[in-house]
């Protein structure tokens, strides 16, 4: 099977049931912190792609949901590093 780069918010029950699931069919998992990863904005872009950026954020993630951050009008270029996953 295929070795698996997964980046967790440890403590994340999601997460972790997410990585059994990969294991259990087989696949090699490892796990890096997504909050202690060093981001740079370029490596952040190769993941996103062409995705607008509210795409790029969880809905569920605490300061989306309460209404403390809203996607719709962030952009890339103005609201870094707003758009880093340890921001929200």
């Amino acid at each position: 099977m295929s070795t698996i780069l997964f980046y967790e918010k440890p403590g994340c029950s999601n997460n972790s049931r997410q990585k059994a699931q990969l294991a259990a069919a087989g696949h090699t998992v490892i796990a890096k912190n997504l909050l202690t990863e060093p981001w740079t904005r370029e490596r952040l872009l190769q993941f996103f792609g062409s995705l607008p950026v509210h795409a790029w954020f969880n809905p569920a993630a605490p300061k989306i949901r309460d209404g403390e951050i809203d996607p719709a009008t962030l952009d890339a270029d103005t609201h870094w590093p707003c758009c880093a996953p340890n921001h929200c």
